[in-house]
């Protein structure tokens, strides 16, 4: 049917023999188009109309019916598979062509079991008008065979690695056991061992005391077993306090105690030592208060800090303790001036049974946990322990939170 612009865009149509067509709306590309220009166009619930423009005043266009074009091309393609279509069969597979509305047109090959599995090759063909697809199935059977050896192979490994699995965790368990045996052994060991040494340096202090000014020599020898005796009970304590740690048993006990008072029992357990040893002793900030706090754990730590200077840095002459109470923090600094530690070192000495060595040194004997048992009792105390930077020896800061004991009196002494 010709349209001629500019008459309305609205044309009907009529087959020779059917119902009226539905209402066409050429849009503006249409109108606008060029001589020789043609699409196509696409109405929502009506057919596809093909439009060409033939002359500035002259548009062909057609409509087509689906319909009739599925019927054509299903006909056409019942003919042509019977010559090109039907020797696929010799391939042993299983193809089959479909039309709109998935009806089978052809199909060869089509074995029961075929069509119960995804086709393994689709192939579509969807012209404007309808759709039409390959499907495929490749001629294949699934079956599994189990070779013996390679079985038994797989099963022996398997045993294998089973049997080595179960020893591993038996040798695991039996090692666990005897670490605990051992930990448990040397808490019991030390634990009797503080008893007597405790008897026996009570007995040297009683003998000292007995003593004359005229009996020096003994007066020195005394003095040397009681040292000794004190190093043997820090050495017990810091074994109890590690396998305390280690058996999860460590607990803090804080109540009211005086700092100052805490610092000097600790100088005084090394006053022999270090006055021996030529080392000059510096105390700073004498705190008197009441304070609550874990004077156990507190002492512990400075004895430590303080038998490292003793025993690795008596060469330098000095032992600094200063001590200061700001905003509910008591911090106590022990400097000496030793060889110092380097500073790849720095956490390196915190760790259990670490020991630095230094020519100076080298002789000295230690377990390598007293600094670890100190940062550990600090940790417990809600505090830290750290080496600080410095150019000449070693500097140590030991930071713990106190609480002032607002009710301190008779019973408040550590």
């Amino acid at each position: 049917t010709g349209v001629v612009f500019p008459r309305p865009a609205f044309i009907g149509m009529e087959r020779a023999a059917g119902p009226k067509l539905p209402v066409i709306v050429l849009p503006d590309e249409v109108r606008q188009a060029e001589v020789h220009d043609s699409g196509w166009l696409d109405q929502p619930g009506g057919p596809p109309v093909f439009w060409y423009r033939r002359s500035d005043d002259l548009c062909i266009v057609m409509s087509v019916s689906r319909e009739r074009v599925a019927e054509c091309m299903n006909g056409w393609m019942r003919g042509w598979v019977k010559q090109r279509f039907v020797p696929l069969e010799a391939w042993a597979g299983g193809d089959r062509i479909e039309g709109p509305g998935n009806s089978v047109l052809a199909s060869v090959g089509i074995g029961t079991g075929k069509t119960d599995r995804l086709p393994d090759f689709v192939l579509p063909m969807n012209p404007r008008f309808a759709s039409w697809q390959l499907v495929s199935w490749d001629g294949w059977e699934t079956e599994q065979i189990n070779d013996v050896r390679t079985v038994a192979a797989s099963a022996a490994l398997a045993l294998l690695v089973g049997l080595l699995g179960i020893g591993i965790f038996v040798q695991q368990r039996r090692a666990l056991k005897m670490a605990e045996q051992r930990v448990s052994f040397i808490n019991r060991v030390s634990h009797e061992l503080r008893a007597p040494l405790t008897n026996i340096l009570l007995n040297v202090d009683l003998a000292a005391d007995d003593l004359t000014e005229e009996e020096g020599e003994s007066v020195r020898r005394l003095a040397l077993v009681q040292e000794e005796g004190r190093r043997l009970s820090r050495l017990i304590d810091n074994v109890l306090t590690f396998s305390r740690h280690e058996q999860k048993r460590l607990a803090m006990h804080p109540r009211p105690c005086v700092p100052a008072d805490v610092i000097g029992a600790v100088l005084e357990q090394f006053s022999a030592a270090l006055e021996r040893r030529a080392v000059r002793v510096e105390l700073a900030g004498k705190i008197a208060e009441f304070c609550i706090f874990d004077p156990d754990a507190f002492s512990q730590i400075l004895t430590n800090l303080v038998s490292n200077v003793e025993k690795y840095a008596a060469d330098g002459g000095y032992l600094g303790i200063a001590s200061k109470l700001e905003g509910g923090r008591l911090t106590v600094t022990v400097t000496d001036r030793g060889a110092g530690i380097p500073d790849g070192e720095a956490e390196k000495i915190f760790r259990p049974f670490y020991r630095l060595h230094h020519e100076v040194n080298e002789g000295s004997t230690g377990t390598g946990l007293g600094l670890s048992i100190a940062r550990e009792l600090a940790s417990r105390m809600d505090g830290v322990l750290r080496l600080l930077p410095s150019d000449t020896g070693a500097v140590f800061e030991l930071t713990i939170p106190v609480a002032p004991n607002t009710e301190a009196g008779e019973n408040s002494a550590c």
